[in-house]
């Protein structure tokens, strides 16, 4: 198997269906991370979209819009329905979080814990569970006013703002590609308008036509894309590439645009 074989197979291990989800227009909450921007989702109609899918460390598969006011329907692996959240049980103004607990802590409850742990620290704000599973994964439903609540387990500060690793309001929209990365090795849908997935079915030399979100491909330095491919040619492919899904279509690579440029070029 080829590098790019590998890459395609890695980007092609979604399911072969794309989920149908329900959006439908509203102002936005203006909280939001690097690949969001806060703003009017045009339309007052429900609108039906495709979205790939993203599927998490517990083997969970969710099918997010990854807006305010869109729809989340969560699977288990052997494809059995685990629940549905329409937006009509949202408010406007919402964002969704949720907690990843730990390999050797689940089934332990301690999900239900840390969703106890946060309304504690945050009281009087809405903090609820919105979806949970036997594998202790709890969504949460975003602070209105206040941004989106997040746990993160590990030692060291927040990848995205630096701060030590509590449970905390505000911001916290970031998007990690790399599994290395303190066992983080997931990305939840939860800026305002965009949707954020790790795994998507693009071919990779579409992917690498993709603009880069925060304008990689304006400054891509080749010499470095070669000394990547290089080193994939030893080391194989160790990273996924992240793609960013606007509400409107459109996609970016959020991170990985260069990797896969040099595993193209490997």
């Amino acid at each position: 198997m080829t590098l790019i074989d590998s890459l395609t197979d890695l980007i092609n291990k979604t399911s072969e269906e794309l989920a149908e989800v329900v959006t439908r227009g509203g102002l936005g909450s203006g909280h939001h991370g690097h690949a969001g921007r806060p703003g009017e989702v045009g339309g007052s109609q429900p609108k039906v979209g495709k979205s790939p899918i993203a599927s998490f460390r517990n083997n969970v598969t969710a099918h997010y819009s990854g807006q305010t006011n869109g729809s989340l329907i969560a699977y288990d692996e052997g494809g059995n329905y685990l629940g549905h959240l329409d937006w009509r049980e949202f408010e406007d103004e919402i964002d969704i979080a949720w907690v990843f607990v730990e390999e050797d802590q689940r089934r332990k409850g301690i999900g239900r814990d840390l969703i106890r742990q946060l309304s504690k620290e945050f009281k009087g704000q809405k903090i609820k569970p919105t979806l949970s599973t036997d594998l202790g994964t709890a969504f949460l439903e975003g602070v209105k006013g206040e941004g989106i609540i997040e746990r993160h387990y590990g030692p060291g500060p927040h990848p995205g703002t630096g701060t030590d690793q509590d449970a905390h309001a505000g911001g916290g929209g970031w998007w990690q590609d790399n599994p290395a990365a303190r066992g983080m090795d997931w990305t939840p849908g939860r800026n305002t308008l965009t949707a954020g997935y790790k795994e998507a079915r693009v071919d990779p030399r579409d992917i690498a036509k993709l603009p880069g979100a925060r304008g990689e491909e304006k400054k891509i330095e080749y010499d470095h894309v070669q000394r990547l491919a290089e080193l994939i040619k030893v080391e194989g492919l160790k990273h996924k590439p992240l793609i960013i899904v606007e509400i409107d279509g459109t996609a970016h690579i959020w991170e990985g645009n260069h990797r896969v440029r040099a595993a193209i070029m490997a």
